[in-house]
C-alpha cells in the first residue's frame, strides 16, 4: 500500500513538475521570441533612422548656422 501511493505521488509530482517545466519553458520561449522580434524589428529601422537622420540634421544646421 506504502508502495503504490509513494509511485503515485511521485508520478503526481514527476508529472507537476514537467507540466510545470512546459509552462515555465513555454513562457520564456515566448519572451524570447517577442524579445528577438522586438530587437529585429524595432531595433533594425531605429537604428538605421537614429544614426542616419539626426547626424545629418545635426551636420545641417550647424554648417547652415
Amino acid at each position: 500500500m506504502a508502495w503504490t501511493v509513494g509511485a503515485l505521488a511521485f508520478a503526481a509530482g514527476s508529472y507537476a513538475l514537467f507540466s510545470a517545466g512546459i509552462w515555465v519553458g513555454g513562457i520564456v520561449l515566448a519572451l524570447l521570441a517577442a524579445l528577438l522580434l522586438v530587437f529585429v524589428f524595432y531595433r533594425e529601422p531605429g537604428s538605421h533612422k537614429r544614426h542616419d537622420k539626426p547626424p545629418a540634421r545635426n551636420l545641417k544646421r550647424t554648417r547652415g548656422r
